[in-house]
């Protein structure tokens, strides 16, 4: 990757990004919910009950709704890019939409649905992958509409664009915005692109994030790690799981 436009205290941004999105240890465990492979996340125990779940970003594969739907979770689902869920379920409401600001013919105004449409006295989940819509969602969205969510999912695409001085402001903005009530209890590099070295940090372009609401009640109080859980499994099977140097990094 070819780089341009650096700024001088690119490597500082660079790294409160990291420390940000540098898990906390907590005092349960993490289990996996839905596919082995790309589609499965890893989430606290505890999380797993919820009253809601939303889910935008939906594509051919719904285990992870599915497992939440089995427990009596009601899911919203959206995605215009296919027909539905993989399959059909009583407490799975699907949206043939994409997820963003504005209303439009195949798009609805996120954070209009969801003030409308979720109790923030219930327990609920929000579960993003948006191929890279998550910045301007997220950075759109008031703070008290994220706070409605005790687990959030996210899969960050385009993370490497940070090293790209116009990306900056709105990328760190993001990260700002879903840690200021949430901590990240897990964290996971998406194997799909190789990452880069940008003065000895690793950059990946794509990972996953677990994060919980600041009351969640079983933070321990220790650090956690970037380093792969024994339930992580590579995105794409074919291809070799990645890792990233942050736990080395002062």
């Amino acid at each position: 990757m070819k780089l341009k436009n650096l700024t001088s205290d690119k490597k500082d941004v660079v790294l409160d990004i990291v420390e940000l999105i540098k898990p906390v240890g907590i005092t349960e465990q993490l289990i996996r919910v839905g596919s082995e492979n790309d589609g499965g996340y890893l989430i606290p125990l505890s999380a797993h009950q919820q009253d809601a779940l939303v889910s935008p970003g939906v594509s051919s594969n719904s285990s992870f709704e599915i497992s939440f739907a089995d427990q009596g979770t009601k899911c919203s689902l959206f995605d215009a890019s296919v027909l539905g869920p993989s399959m059909a379920h009583d407490n799975i409401e699907f949206h043939k939409v994409f997820w963003g600001v504005e209303n439009n013919d195949d798009t609805i105004n996120a954070i209009d649905w969801l003030s409308e449409n979720i109790d923030k006295n219930q327990r609920n989940a929000l579960q993003m992958d948006i191929e890279g819509a998550e910045y301007d969602i997220i950075n759109h969205m008031p703070i008290n509409v994220i706070d409605m969510f005790n687990l959030v999912i996210i899969e960050v695409h385009g993370f490497q664009r940070i090293l790209k001085s116009e990306n900056t402001e709105n990328i760190v903005n993001f990260f700002k915005k879903i840690t200021q009530n949430h901590k990240v209890v897990h964290f996971h590099p998406n194997n799909n692109i190789s990452p880069v070295q940008y003065r000895g940090i690793d950059i990946i372009d794509c990972f996953e994030l677990t994060l919980v609401r600041n009351d969640y009640p079983y933070f321990s109080g220790l650090p956690g790690s970037v380093k792969p859980h024994e339930l992580d499994m590579p995105c794409v099977p074919e291809e070799i799981e990645i890792s990233v140097n942050w736990d080395q990094i002062k």
